[in-house]
């Protein structure tokens, strides 16, 4: 914020850096030092999401967004990993996504950190191209 504090009618905004990645298909490392969002232009086939430099401070939650620009044929994660452990992620009204061909696919995920282990949320919307 500029300005006085409260005065909204300075705020500028805010700006996220992305990191771009085509043609994605196997396992693709999503590093977190570099973003956390990620922009998959024309997936060649379903992939392994790893997310990498994930931090793991208790008590803390990260958002993660991935940004599908499908082709004819839709490509999703199959599964993810976060710092190279397989891990279970809870979807929004218990249903895993599927994709969408030809449109833009949004999944979010929430890196939950409890103790030693991982609460991970997931939610997905698609979007017209």
């Amino acid at each position: 914020l500029t300005g006085n504090p409260g005065d909204l009618n300075n705020i500028t905004g805010i700006s996220e850096a992305y990191v771009r990645l085509e043609n994605s298909s196997g396992t693709v490392v999503h590093n977190l030092a570099d973003a956390a969002i990620f922009v998959h232009v024309n997936p060649t086939a379903d992939f392994i999401a790893s997310f990498i430099s994930v931090p793991t401070t208790d008590l803390r939650n990260r958002i993660v967004t991935l940004i599908i620009q499908q082709g004819s044929t839709a490509y999703i994660p199959s599964s993810i990993l976060v710092n190279g452990f397989s891990e279970t992620v809870r979807w929004n009204n218990n249903t895993a996504p599927a994709g969408t061909d030809g449109q833009i696919d949004v999944i979010s995920y929430s890196f939950l950190r409890n103790g030693s282990s991982w609460i991970i949320l997931g939610q997905s919307s698609s979007f017209v191209q």
